[in-house]
């Protein structure tokens, strides 16, 4: 657990079910209003069983508003959920997420970060690119909403810095 201006940062433990019930839960809540499937307690439970799959909450005055679920492999990582309670939004907490997410992935040697974002996601795509991700390509028809509308996925890709940690051999 990290802490940071009321902000504290949980991560998840493998076979910790309140917490896939939490995630679950926060997806909802925040998937939903665009008309997306909400991924289940199951979906999180078996993501999580994947090598590399890591996933954090995050609390604010310790209450849960959001989390992120990532994959490290090699010296790659690749965003595949991250969500925030609509109750939350617009306070600058997704920037919040995103610098924790970026720093820990530094410090793990991760070089480059993918994710996928639908191409109707104003918001997130401005995040995104203010922390300077650079779309690569496109998935087309990707996202399946409400009336079986399909809408485009924008892949993204940003190069983290190199973090000398100042340890020797």
């Amino acid at each position: 657990m990290n802490e940071g201006q009321n902000n504290t940062f949980i991560d998840v433990e493998l076979g910790n079910e309140a917490a896939y019930a939490l995630m679950a839960q926060l997806h909802r809540r925040a998937f939903e209003a665009q008309g997306e499937k909400a991924w289940t307690v199951h979906s999180f439970r078996e993501l999580l069983q994947s090598p590399g799959m890591k996933a954090t909450i995050v609390e604010k005055d310790n209450c849960p508003f959001g989390f992120f679920l990532y994959r490290i492999v090699a010296d790659e990582a690749e965003l595949i959920s991250v969500g925030l309670d609509p109750l939350y939004q617009g306070q600058g907490l997704a920037a919040l997420v995103l610098s924790r997410l970026q720093s820990d992935l530094a410090l793990a040697g991760v070089k480059q970060l993918f994710l996928e974002v639908r191409q109707d996601n104003k918001k997130a795509i401005k995040l995104y690119t203010g922390f300077g991700f650079k779309k690569i390509g496109e998935r087309k028809a990707y996202y399946y909403v409400k009336g079986d509308k399909k809408v485009n996925a924008l892949v993204f890709s940003l190069k983290l810095p190199n973090i000398d940690l100042g340890l020797m051999d």
